[in-house]
């Protein structure tokens, strides 16, 4: 009795691991296609999930234009979303700078190839300048040396970096893609033909659009 009740319980178990097995397999196939925001205006954005665990993530709004991917994988009813790479400490970092023989501060940001990036506002001190087509901003004098950077279409954080008083010429680089979005053990819900999300990735939270309680992402046909 002992034996049949051992092998019986062997059975029992090894079949409910088939089970959870099945609906494991099941569920993360099911996840696989693509899934489109749904009712948020003047906003685009979608989610390519991939049968190999990555996906692709896209997001337009005004303006910008961002882009994410990485890997994701199933637990229960969430699935998690991580980047391929982490985020950078700040959007922005600074390469170099030196004393020059002229009058005020020179701001200069652009990426390695000298490609400038407009439209930074940089605040140093009491003064608020915006980098022109150039990609320069030019102050009257240094102050504490503390400046502040962000990017109004692509930045969602601000960067503050520490400058040397004694020189009055500055290059600024981004420190990566700014257009990226990054993902770390993002949550989504599982529906039925749809994932939700209680946060919306790239959107600015102090955007209106930004600070709806759940997005829907309706899977494509």
């Amino acid at each position: 009795m002992n034996k049949l009740y051992y092998l019986w319980s062997i059975f029992i178990f090894t079949l409910f691991l088939g089970r959870i097995g099945y609906a494991q397999t099941n569920s993360e196939s099911e996840v696989d296609g693509v899934y489109m925001l749904q009712g948020v205006m003047e906003t685009a954005a979608g989610f390519e999930f991939k049968a190999d665990k990555t996906f692709e993530y896209m997001f337009t709004y005004g303006a910008a234009d961002k882009w994410g991917k990485g890997t994701w994988k199933t637990d229960g009813t969430r699935i998690l979303l991580s980047s391929h790479h982490s985020q950078p400490r700040s959007d922005f970092i600074l390469i170099q700078s030196d004393a020059r023989n002229s009058q005020g501060i020179k701001i200069k940001i652009s990426d390695a190839e000298n490609r400038p990036y407009a439209y930074v506002t940089c605040r140093l001190g009491k003064e608020k300048v915006t980098t022109n087509a150039q990609g320069e901003a030019y102050f009257r004098s240094i102050g504490s040396g503390n400046l502040e950077l962000f990017h109004p279409i692509y930045s969602l954080r601000i960067t503050q970096l520490q400058l040397n008083k004694k020189h009055n010429n500055f290059l600024i680089f981004p420190a990566a893609d700014l257009s990226e979005v990054y993902f770390k053990d993002f949550e989504m819900e599982i529906g039925a033909e749809e994932i939700t999300a209680n946060q919306l990735p790239g959107m600015p939270p102090e955007d209106a659009a930004g600070k709806l309680k759940r997005y829907v992402f309706k899977q494509q046909k």
